[in-house]
């Protein structure tokens, strides 16, 4: 059987996408939401998500990464999970957003887990005050799972001050209750995260 270059470019490229599949493996992650609002603002309220590896809690350079549950594509989603940089909020029209059902019910299964069973560990009034100024509410969520992680390329100059990664959900999650007990949270919980840069890339949502 011959193949000409064309279709063994694509041969290739197809069984390096399910190598690299087959190597996600699944981890215990703490998805951190931010939900700054302003009583003096029209735009509601912003909620930020973003997540970090709990083997990574504690550690001098321990950091948090982006956390994406929606505004990618189904290529930027194949790259992040063979580790190729991407930017997701640069969209074209070649771009297509149609994922399937199973993938769908997986991100649903992700929403909810973070919604149900969060914690909050902070709240911060800006104007020390309940009724007037900015307010910050911080929560956390333990999950398990299979995420992808992808490093970011900056196209905008805001963009430019975040050097760390992409994580998009992929599959097989479930609430890991565990962490509770854990001496992770109590490390969590004692952090001051009110310094972090949380609005650096756009809200997940504003409502």
């Amino acid at each position: 059987m011959k193949y000409n270059a064309t279709t063994l470019l694509v041969l290739c490229l197809t069984m390096s996408i399910q190598f690299a599949y087959a190597q996600l493996s699944k981890a215990k992650y703490i998805v951190f939401t931010f939900e700054y609002s302003n009583n003096e603002s029209p735009h509601g309220t912003q909620i930020y998500y973003w997540i970090q590896s709990v083997d990574s809690i504690g550690r001098q350079h321990s950091h948090l990464n982006k956390l994406l549950l929606f505004g990618y594509s189904e290529s930027e989603l194949q790259s992040c999970c063979i580790g190729k940089s991407i930017n997701p909020y640069t969209s074209t029209s070649v771009n297509s957003y149609n994922f399937n059902q199973k993938y769908y019910m997986a991100l649903d299964t992700v929403e909810r887990i973070i919604k149900k069973y969060r914690k909050r560990i902070r709240v911060e009034y800006k104007d020390h005050e309940k009724k007037a100024g900015e307010t910050i509410n911080i929560y956390i969520t333990p999950i398990e799972g299979i995420f992808c992680v992808s490093g970011f390329i900056p196209l905008r100059d805001r963009e430019m001050l975040y050097k760390d990664s992409i994580i998009i959900p992929y599959s097989s999650f479930c609430f890991y209750r565990r962490f509770w007990e854990s001496e992770e949270y109590k490390y969590v919980v004692k952090h001051d995260y009110t310094r972090f840069l949380y609005s650096i890339l756009p809200p997940n949502i504003v409502k």
